[in-house]
């Protein structure tokens, strides 16, 4: 049995116990599914007080940290079953939130010998050394018997030649046709001189180097019933180049073929191990409010967030594409597929809670729309994935491949990155250049620190390492499709490749025809040809840039003007002139219909520039955006534009700016 802790005499005061007796809250407050006991504090302050052998002390301290900045925290009540959208119930729940986002709980503790009615969803203790394996059988029985399409494979068909460990008898083997496996998902961490030495044998898991994560997941998959396991370190042969390319190009396959993917939230490398196998859990502890016991129960999220698998690159992808994951964090085992999920600290009516799109507290390790299903989420994809780190600036596009690779079911494809739109409502022939030419003015939020990834061409995001929230311009957050105001303006973009040793342009509509039928991107060279209405520019700041613009575009009459320049801190604008001289040019790339309510215009540009008169080509420098609303009854105002008007900004640029090709580098 845990040790119960006690509280601390600052959050004695919190009146916990009375508040139980006789609860005093409003049932209307703003229509919510929990009630605020009282305010701690905000993560820019955090409260000061800090007593470790409290219970609640170190909860709260630990949600200030990864809390938003500035963001109001709260003891919190709820009636569990309301906020885990069981049954509701008269029992009651504590919490820590920020922003409406329950982040911690005190949970009633199951009493299985109790004559009382236990409330719907409780703690329940674990063996901090011992995973309950039968518990997440349960768990993946009621997935794979009631869950249907919803956590079904997306592809049909095996992966040729998917070798897999036997975990009988430690041969790696092909896999058996319609065979089931689990992967592992883990840190290689830095390897040793020994490691770095070692013959890994591609027939067998053999030898003293094998990597404590590995033999622990062979314990789990023998232990779920299942008979193989897919480790990449020995499932792919790192040093065949072939083999190691195909199987990168087929990650969706091979995660979304697994039954369960194992995910190793723990520790810094592969001799981490998984909690609750080779090494122990957090020990638990229990708090007594009045004459009932409470049970903390950590949102698995934090614990994912603050680990180092949650900051490296290929587990972005690794994750997603699974279609069931138990996660293996220092605390607990965390369950989550398409359609549910569950934690052995957590005793429910059912062996899974369903999911929900707006969820309070411990649902949303990963997203709940199922990877692919709509084009519009994969600029949130791609911000999610920049901000993570990799060994190899090579892989920067392979580890991210198999998220590519699911989106072109929902009629998305890629440029060396720059994601573009193939099909859909309103899209589609021209549209494809319009998509090309807006994802050309992807901009980061915290733009000027980030530096050149070589080997990637710099027009790309791929180009670059240390971004901040990259963005693409054409998938707006709130999912409004590209609506232009504008004519075509002479706007093309062509692909460009290797022919018997000619260089050949191939326009991006005819790219995308033969990457449907079987090309890859890197069967065409890093340099594209951009055509386009474009006017010579200097950028003053990162508010302004001097030129031939439409007089609408006037500071008095914008809402937004943005300059966001890759790689140039914003004190540094100045000095682009010495490094491009007078070369710079805009390139007026289209309009769209933005916002949450769509309630105003974005006009985009590129900055392109030339490194001295030698260079065969232009860089790309950064990106314009200038937003405008769009309210045609407050013509005239700051910040608003009629659409009329817009349509003569749109006229002046193809009248006044010149058309011109630009070689892209």
């Amino acid at each position: 049995m845990p040790q119960d802790s006690p509280l601390c005499s600052k959050c004695q005061s919190l009146g916990l116990a009375a508040w139980l007796q006789q609860p005093s809250y409003d049932k209307t407050y703003m229509d919510q599914e929990y009630w605020h006991v009282d305010w701690l504090g905000d993560s820019a302050t955090p409260p000061s007080h800090m007593d470790a052998a409290c219970t609640l002390c170190p909860i709260i301290h630990n949600v200030a940290k990864w809390a938003n900045p500035g963001a109001s925290i709260y003891l919190t009540a709820f009636p569990p079953g309301a906020l885990y959208q069981t049954t509701e119930d008269d029992s009651i729940a504590f919490g820590i939130s920020w922003d409406g986002r329950v982040c911690s709980t005190l949970l009633e503790l199951e009493a299985p010998n109790s004559k009382s009615p236990p409330p719907p969803v409780a703690g329940r203790l674990i063996d901090p050394s011992r995973v309950n394996f039968p518990l997440i059988c349960h768990w993946l029985q009621e997935c794979f018997h009631t869950h249907g399409p919803a956590c079904s494979t997306t592809w049909r068909g095996a992966v040729d030649n998917l070798k897999v460990i036997d975990c009988a008898t430690r041969n790696i083997i092909v896999a058996p046709p319609n065979s089931n496996y689990v992967a592992l998902s883990y840190l290689w961490g830095p390897q040793s001189a020994a490691q770095r030495a070692e013959k890994i044998n591609h027939d067998r898991l053999t030898g003293p180097l094998i990597p404590r994560v590995v033999e622990d997941a062979l314990v789990a998959t023998t232990a779920l019933g299942i008979p193989y396991l897919w480790v990449d370190k020995y499932c792919i042969n790192q040093a065949a180049s072939a083999e190691k390319d195909r199987l990168i190009r087929q990650m969706d396959k091979i995660y979304d073929g697994a039954a369960v993917t194992l995910i190793a939230a723990h520790g810094l490398d592969a001799e981490a191990g998984l909690p609750g196998i080779s090494i122990p859990r957090t020990a638990q502890s229990t708090l007594t409010i009045g004459n009932r016991v409470f049970l903390p129960v950590t949102d698995p999220l934090a614990e994912v967030k603050r680990s180092k698998w949650a900051t490296r690159a290929w587990t972005y992808q690794e994750g997603l594409l699974s279609r069931r994951r138990l996660i293996f964090t220092p605390s607990v085992v965390y369950f989550q597929c398409h359609a549910s999920y569950s934690a052995e600290n957590m005793a429910t009516p059912t062996p899974s809670l369903p999911l929900r799109d707006e969820s309070y507290f411990y649902a949303d390790v990963f997203p709940t729309i199922r990877l692919g299903s709509t084009p519009r989420d994969v600029h949130e994809r791609i911000t999610d994935y920049t901000v993570r780190e990799l060994s190899f600036d090579a892989d920067a596009l392979n580890a991210i491949r198999g998220i590519f690779k699911r989106y072109e079911a929902a009629g998305v494809f890629h440029l060396w990155g720059l994601p573009f739109r193939a099909e859909g409502a309103g899209v589609g022939g021209r549209e494809v250049v319009r998509d090309v030419a807006g994802a050309l003015c992807w901009f980061t939020h915290s733009p000027g620190m980030e530096q050149r990834r070589e080997g990637f061409p710099c027009w790309s995001w791929t180009g670059w390492k240390g971004l901040d929230q990259v963005v693409v311009w054409w998938a707006p957050r709130y999912g409004f499709s590209l609506t232009p105001v504008d004519e075509e303006l002479d706007l093309k973009v062509w692909v460009l490749e290797e022919r018997d040793g000619r260089e050949e342009r191939v326009m991006v509509e005819e790219y995308l025809e033969r990457v449907r039928a079987g090309a890859d991107f890197t069967d065409f060279k890093q340099e594209i040809v951009v055509q386009g209405r474009c006017a010579p520019c200097r950028v003053v700041n990162k508010f302004r840039v001097e030129g031939n613009l439409p007089p609408q575009f006037a500071p008095e009459r914008v809402s937004s003007f943005k300059v966001p320049v890759v790689g140039v801190p914003e004190d540094e604008y100045g000095k682009l002139v010495d490094v491009y001289g007078d070369s710079l040019v805009l390139v007026y790339c289209g309009c769209r219909i933005a916002g949450r309510n769509k309630s105003s215009y974005e006009v985009t540009f590129c900055v392109l520039g030339r490194r001295g008169v030698e260079r065969n080509g232009y860089e790309r420098v950064g990106a314009v955006s200038v937003a405008v609303g769009k309210k045609d009854e407050a013509v005239g105002r700051k910040g608003y534009l009629g659409a009329e008007e817009l349509r003569d900004a749109v006229r002046f640029i193809e009248e006044r700016w010149e058309t011109r090709e630009f070689r892209l580098l």
